[in-house]
């Protein structure tokens, strides 16, 4: 195990080391401003003398690779004094300097196979750095378009993969305008000159406690990754004997590796991860307004997981018992967020990015014509997640939805509080409200709207359709 060090090259960052990035973290995520950046950093290095200044790139935090998680290839050649690392902290720029690297290569022809062997592949044809999920598409696309491997399943193109393209052709064209002289200094530059902080360490609870500190040149850590960390800090102070933590760390970091993929997978378009989480939370637990706020979804989601969460009041509303407060946080409380979470995004992404091949798609994207707000996007999401076992309940709801928005949108008819669907998508959620209610109750809405209510008409009790109303409405 190596030892933490400061002022350390980039020869002495890869020396007998190959570099993963775990499936949890978030992808490939710097653009052009922070590219720029660093080509603008390495370029303006001076001599001192005969060397080059030192320039401090940044910490690099990393965690050692069980080897019985290494691949056979990857075994044979820890053997030999090679070791394998996770990259907690840091991926980023270290992903950004890889990139750099092998495009660089293929402009130099000195020392090529030198700089392949120590920082792209070995000898072995193991790769020095790639992402550890050998399924994801930011893996396909890097061994293929960037490491150039050719026996790779094809990738589906996402944010995450149009971000590493960028940086391929940024690095690629800014390289194609140096001279053959300025190729070898910037070389030099990048081999003797850049220097890192590194960090080592070997348990999670050093893991979360680090990484919930740093972040990224330009790109703060998200409330949804500072969230993964604590809670994988929780489970860490779980009774091992009690309950299994590995598989509970393990749930957790695939439920985010999931979330991360799925708010990616638009390549044109990266859902906002705090968005997601927000209007999640608000299925959770009932918020001041309609919906949770991203600063205040913040602050109630490490009200639940956190040391004291007894001490906080369980609702937000502006009116609520103050007497009914967080549950404890347990093996139960977080295995059952994490897999509800995960249940949830990919419905949240086919919300934002409806299939308009089929009748279903074409409902949510006219519905989010009429009102595309977060309310009414995670009340779809939530219809959604009930598509399994409730499919035609769930287009019925659906095509009544639209009705009932469409017809608000008349003249002289809005009086509908279109808000109040979020309501109804955490009544849904906690099985407060059953599919066959909700259809009802938009049922009579619809019949209702532009009119003032007979009681007497209702399928559904008249507190209950009030609720969809302005209060002063009611009588």
């Amino acid at each position: 195990m190596q030892t933490d060090a400061s002022n350390v090259t980039l020869p002495g960052l890869f020396a007998n080391k190959c570099f993963r990035i775990p499936n949890y973290q978030r992808g490939y995520a710097w653009g052009e401003s922070q590219l720029n950046d660093l080509w603008d950093d390495i370029m303006d290095i001076q001599k001192n003398g005969s060397t080059y200044r030192p320039h401090y790139t940044g910490a690099i935090t990393l965690q050692q690779i069980d080897v019985n998680d290494l691949t056979p290839a990857e075994k044979k050649l820890s053997s030999t004094g090679m070791e394998y690392y996770n990259v907690v902290d840091g991926q980023q720029r270290l992903t950004t300097i890889v990139i750099m690297l092998n495009a660089l290569k293929n402009k130099i022809t000195t020392g090529k196979k030198q700089l392949i062997n120590n920082y792209i592949v070995t000898n072995n044809n193991v790769c020095r750095f790639m992402y550890s999920d050998t399924n994801g598409n930011s893996y396909r696309f890097f061994m293929k378009n960037i490491i150039g491997e050719t026996n790779i399943l094809p990738f589906v193109p996402t944010t995450y993969t149009a971000n590493l393209e960028f940086a391929s052709s940024f690095f690629d064209k800014s390289f194609s305008a140096l001279k053959p002289k300025e190729l070898k200094e910037f070389q030099e530059k990048l081999l003797t000159a850049l220097v890192f902080d590194t960090k080592y360490i070997q348990n999670n609870l050093d893991v979360q406690a680090v990484f919930e500190t740093m972040n990224n040149r330009g790109k703060p850590l998200t409330t949804l990754e500072k969230l993964k960390n604590r809670l994988l800090y929780m489970t860490s102070k779980f009774d091992p004997a009690s309950v299994d933590v590995k598989q509970l760390s393990d749930d957790i970091n695939n439920s985010w590796g999931l979330i991360y993929e799925t708010l990616g997978k638009n390549k044109n378009f990266l859902l906002s991860e705090d968005e997601f989480l927000s209007a999640y939370l608000t299925l959770l637990r009932e918020p001041a307004d309609y919906s949770f706020s991203e600063s205040l979804a913040e602050t109630k989601v490490f009200q639940m997981f956190c040391n004291h969460a007894t001490k906080y009041d369980f609702s937000m509303a502006r009116q609520h018992n103050t007497s009914i407060k967080e549950p404890a946080v347990d093996y139960n409380k977080i295995h059952t967020f994490v897999s509800d979470i995960a249940n949830y995004v990919g419905h949240w992404y086919d919300v934002n990015f409806p299939d308009l091949s089929t009748p279903r798609g074409l409902h949510l994207q006219k519905i989010q014509y009429l009102n595309g707000s977060k309310e009414m996007r995670l009340f779809l999401a939530e219809l959604l997640m009930l598509a399994n076992t409730q499919s035609a309940l769930v287009d019925e709801c659906l095509k009544m939805v639209e009705k009932v928005l469409f017809k608000n949108a008349l003249p002289g008819v809005s009086i509908l509080d279109e808000r109040r669907f979020a309501t109804r998508a955490r009544d849904l959620h906690k099985g407060e409200m059953n599919l066959v209610e909700l259809k009802n109750e938009l049922a009579c809405i619809f019949h209702t709207l532009g009119k003032k209510p007979l009681i007497d008409e209702w399928h559904t009790p008249a507190k209950a359709v009030f609720s969809f109303y302005d209060k002063s409405l009611q009588p």
